[in-house]
C-alpha cells in the first residue's frame, strides 16, 4: 500500500512541474467505479496524503472530499478547453530504455522533451524532439521523469 501511496504523490509532483510549464488549471480525479471529479486548482486549499487516502479541500469548505488510493484509478492535469492528457495505459507513446539511450515510439509531430531528475532538477530540455534516441549515460543511477509533450514517463537508471 505504501508503494500505491509514493506512486500517487510522485505523479501528483510530476504534473505539479508540467503545470508551471503548461498552465494546467483543473485537477481530474477518475475512480474505480467510473466516476470523475473535477477541481479547479484555484479552488483547492490543500491536499494532504494520509495511510491509505488523499484529502482534498476546497478553500471556501472545511469539508474534505476523500479518495482511497485502491479506487484512484487515474489523476491527471488539463488546461481547460485543452485534449486531456494523462498517465496510463492508453497512452499512445511508448519508452523505449536501454542502458545508454531513451527513445519514444508512437510521436506523429515534434514534441518539446524535459528529462527531471526525481528531485525536480532538469537534465535535458528539448524544444522539438522527434522520438529518436537520446543518450542517457551520463546520468547517475536513480529514478527519472521524462516528460514528452504532456505525457510524463518514470524511468530508473
Amino acid at each position: 500500500m505504501k508503494l500505491k501511496q509514493l506512486l500517487c504523490l510522485c505523479l501528483f509532483a510530476v504534473a505539479c512541474s508540467t503545470t508551471a510549464v503548461y498552465a494546467q488549471n483543473k485537477l481530474i480525479i477518475e475512480t474505480s467505479d467510473g466516476n470523475s471529479e473535477t477541481y479547479s486548482l484555484k479552488e483547492i486549499r490543500k491536499m494532504t496524503f494520509s495511510d491509505n487516502l488523499l484529502n482534498i479541500t476546497k478553500k471556501n469548505s472545511a469539508k474534505s472530499d476523500s479518495y482511497t488510493f485502491e479506487d484512484i484509478l487515474k489523476m491527471y492535469f488539463v488546461q481547460e478547453g485543452s485534449d486531456i492528457k494523462y498517465v496510463g495505459e492508453e497512452s499512445p507513446l511508448k519508452l523505449i530504455k536501454t542502458d545508454n539511450t531513451l527513445s519514444v515510439k508512437g510521436i506523429e509531430e515534434y514534441s518539446p522533451l524535459r528529462l527531471y531528475g526525481i528531485n525536480g532538477h532538469l537534465f535535458k530540455n528539448i524544444q522539438q524532439w522527434d522520438g529518436s534516441a537520446i543518450d542517457i549515460s551520463n546520468l547517475a543511477p536513480g529514478t527519472y521523469i521524462l516528460v514528452v509533450g504532456n505525457q510524463p514517463f518514470k524511468f530508473i537508471k
